[in-house]
C-alpha cells in the first residue's frame, strides 16, 4: 500500500492544540477575552491562506530542516545525533573494528541485492546507486521496518552539508560515490571500498595509519574546523584561504561516510565518552559536512554521529545498530577461524590540504561548549505496566517539576512517527497535558521528602486512576499529530500574520500579548529513545542540541539515559540529573504496587 499523502493543515486543530497547550503552560492567560479576540480574529479571513498546501515536503519537517540550516553555531554539537556502539571485544585493534565498520557500510552501499543474511560473505554484484537504492534499503533495515521515507534514506550515505553565510544547504547524494573518507592525525584520506575484502580494508586503514604517523604534527586540521568553528566562519574560510581546493573538497563530498581513527583511548566511563563523540574537542579527524561518519578510538571502542539535517533519529538509529550488528559478526568469524590474508598493496589516495597554511589563522583550542551532559545508569532493567516512552515521558515530566515546581516555561517535545504518509519524516508532539500535570503534582506531594514509595498512608488507586487519565490525553495528542496536524510551523505563520496588524487591530494586540507571555522564553524539553536492543549493539545515545534553552533527554531501554542541556538546563544540569534518577525510581515503584 503506497504511503497516504499528506493532509492539509487545519487552521482550527492549529489553534487547538495551541490553546490546550497554554491551560497546560500559563492557565490564566486561558480566558473569555482571549477565545473572544481570537474569534474576531477569524471572522477577518486572517488565516484563510495560510494552510500550506499538500505538496512533496512534509511542511513540518521543512521548518524543523530549515531552523537547522540556518543554525551558525558549530555542528559537533548543532544537529548532530551520536550513538555509542557496543563493540567491546579487548581483542579487537582499532584497524580491525574500523574495517569491519568499513566493510558493512560498503556492503549495505554497494551490494544489498543480494540480500544475503550471513554479514561475512563477500558480495557478488555491483550496482548503481540508481539500480540498488530500494534493495539497499531493504537490506539495511531487513530485521525492521522498512517504511522509512526514501529521501532521508537517500541522505544517509554520499551526501554532505555544503556551508553557506547565512544559510547550509544538503547536496544530492553523489551518483558515482565509490570511496570512503579516513582521517588520521588531521590527514585526510580516500579509500575506495568496490569490491575490497575485510582484509584489503584492515591493510589500509593499518598503511593510513603508518603513513599519518610519518607526516608532520598538525595544530589544526580542515575536518577539526568544519566541526567546530561558528559555521559563518567555515563558510568564509572555505571561500577565502581554502578557495582554492576545490578538487579536495569534491573528494571529501564525494565519499560514502567519513571515518576518524582517533590516536586516544574512549574514556571508560560513558559520559566522558558521549561527550568526546559529541563535542570533539580534543579531535582532528572529524569531518563534520559529510551525513555519517565513525569514530573508532584506539582501543577500539567505536561510535557513530550523524547530520540531523538529513535524517531522523529513527533510521540513524537503526543504520546504527544495523551497521554495529554487521560488524560484530564479521569481527567474530575472523576471530574464531584466525584467518589472516597475505598482506597484500593497500589502495588509498592522500587528499593534500594545506593544513600548515591555515592552523596560524585557525589554531586548535578548546573553547567552552554551551552543552553539558550527563550519563544516567539505571540498574532495574524489569518492563513496567507502561510503555518504555510512557514511562519516560512521565519520568521527564515529575523531573522538571521537582527541579523547577512548575511546568511553566518548559515545552517538553516527543518525536512521533510520520512514515505512514509521503515524505513523512519524524515531527513532535507536546506531550504535556494538564492530566501529566496534576498526576506528577500528586507524585511530587505523595513522595518526595517526607514520604516514600509504599507509604500505607498514600492513596494509590487514586494514582492509578491519575495514570489512565495521563495516557489517554497523552495518546490523544499524538493520534492528532498522526492524522497530519501540524502545529509548529503552521502556528508560526499564523502568529507572525497576528502580529503584522497588533499595532492596529486590538483583539490582535490582545492575542499576540498572550502568545508572547506563554511562550517566548520557553525552553525546549526534547525526548527521544529506543526500546531496549536485545542485540546490544547500542550502548548510548545522545541527540541534537540546537536551541540557546534546550533539554536533550534519549533513551535506550529502561536503563541507558544521556542528558544534555544548553542555557537555564546547562546550569542546573546536576539538578535535574538527581530529580530525573529520583523521579526514574518513584514512577517505576508505584507502578510496581
Amino acid at each position: 500500500m503506497a504511503p497516504l499523502l499528506l493532509p492539509p493543515q487545519d487552521t482550527s486543530q492549529t489553534l487547538d492544540e495551541v490553546r490546550r497547550m497554554l491551560l497546560v503552560l500559563q492557565p490564566d492567560c486561558v480566558t473569555d477575552a482571549y477565545d473572544s479576540a481570537l474569534a474576531q480574529l477569524r471572522t477577518q479571513q486572517l488565516f484563510d491562506s495560510l494552510e500550506p498546501a499538500n505538496d512533496e515536503v512534509n511542511f513540518a519537517s521543512a521548518g524543523f530542516e530549515a531552523i537547522l540550516k540556518q543554525a551558525r553555531t558549530p555542528a559537533s554539537y548543532c544537529g548532530c545525533i551520536v550513538y555509542g556502539l557496543g563493540l567491546k571485544n579487548p581483542t579487537d585493534t582499532q584497524s580491525r573494528v574500523a574495517a569491519s565498520l568499513i566493510y558493512a557500510v560498503a556492503r549495505a552501499y554497494e551490494s544489498a541485492a543480494q540480500n544475503d543474511s550471513d554479514p561475512a560473505d563477500f558480495v557478488k554484484g555491483n550496482l548503481s546507486i540508481e539500480q540498488d537504492s530500494v534493495a539497499r534499503r531493504n537490506w539495511l533495515f531487513r530485521n525492521n521496518d522498512t517504511s522509512f521515507e526514501q529521501r532521508q534514506m537517500d541522505t544517509i550515505f554520499a551526501t554532505a552539508r555544503i556551508t553557506g553565510q547565512k544559510a547550509d544547504s544538503l547536496s544530492e547524494r553523489h551518483p558515482n560515490a565509490h570511496h570512503v573518507i579516513v582521517w588520521s592525525r588531521g590527514y585526510a584520506f580516500a579509500v575506495d571500498v568496490v569490491g575490497k575484502t575485510f582484509h584489503q580494508l584492515q591493510h589500509a586503514v593499518e598503511d593510513i595509519e603508518a603513513t599519518s604517523r610519518a607526516l608532520p604534527m598538525l595544530s589544526t586540521s580542515v575536518a577539526w574546523m568544519s566541526s567546530n568553528l561558528d559555521r559563518s566562519d567555515w563558510h568564509t574560510l572555505r571561500t577565502g584561504r581554502l578557495s582554492d581546493q576545490t578538487e579536495c573538497f569534491r573528494t571529501l563530498e564525494a565519499g560514502i561516510i567519513t571515518i576518524a581513527l582517533e590516536d586516544y583511548d574512549a574514556a571508560s566511563d560513558t559520559t566522558s565518552w558521549m561527550e568526546d563523540l559529541k563535542m570533539n574537542q580534543r579531535s582532528l579527524n572529524r569531518y563534520g559536512d559529510l551525513t555519517t561518519g565513525i569514530v573508532v578510538y584506539k582501543n577500539g571502542l567505536a561510535g557513530m554521529f550523524f547530520d540531523h539535517i538529513g535524517v531522523d533519529g529513527g533510521i540513524a538509529y537503526t543504520v546504527t545498530e544495523s551497521l554495529s550488528m554487521e560488524a560484530t559478526a564479521l569481527l567474530r568469524k575472523f576471530r574464531e577461524t584466525k584467518a589472516e590474508a597475505l598482506k597484500t598493496p593497500s589502495a588509498f589516495k592522500p587528499i593534500p590540504f594545506p593544513n600548515p597554511l591555515i592552523s596560524s589563522d585557525y589554531p586548535h583550542s578548546p573553547q567552552t561548549m554551551p552543552v553539558k551532559l550527563l550519563h544516567l545508569k539505571f540498574q532495574n532493567l524489569t518492563p513496567y505496566p507502561l510503555r518504555l516512552h510512557a514511562f519516560m515521558s512521565l519520568t521527564l515530566h515529575l523531573a522538571l517539576l521537582k527541579t523547577f515546581n512548575s511546568f511553566q516555561s518548559h515545552l517538553v517535545l516527543e518525536p512521533t512517527s510520520m512514515r505512514h504518509f509521503q515524505n513523512g519524516r519524524v515531527v513532535t508532539t507536546y506531550s504535556q497535558t494538564r492530566e501529566s500535570y496534576n498526576l506528577v503534582r500528586l507524585l511530587l506531594d505523595s513522595f518526595s521528602d517526607n514520604h516514600s514509595v509504599g507509604n500505607v498512608t498514600c492513596d494509590y488507586k487514586t494514582i492509578k486512576q491519575h495514570v489512565q487519565l495521563f495516557l489517554s490525553a497523552r495518546n490523544a495528542a499524538i493520534k492528532l499529530r498522526k492524522t497530519g496536524a501540524c502545529v509548529g510551523n503552521h502556528f508560526s505563520l499564523i502568529r507572525s500574520a497576528v502580529s503584522k496588524i497588533s499595532q492596529t487591530d486590538e483583539n490582535a494586540s490582545f492575542v499576540t500579548r498572550v502568545w508572547t507571555d506563554a511562550l517566548d522564553g520557553a525552553g525546549l524539553c526534547y525526548l527521544t529513545g529506543y526500546d531496549e536492543t536485545f542485540s546490544g549493539a547500542v550502548s548510548a545515545a545522545m541527540g541534537s542540541v540546537f536551541m540557546g534553552q534546550q533539554l536533550s533527554v534519549m533513551y535506550v531501554g529502561y536503563g541507558s539515559v544521556i542528558i544534555a542541556g544548553s542555557g537555564r538546563y546547562r546550569e542546573h544540569l546536576e539538578e535535574l540529573c538527581s530529580a530525573f534518577e529520583w523521579a526514574h525510581s518513584t514512577v517505576a515503584q508505584v507502578l510496581s504496587e
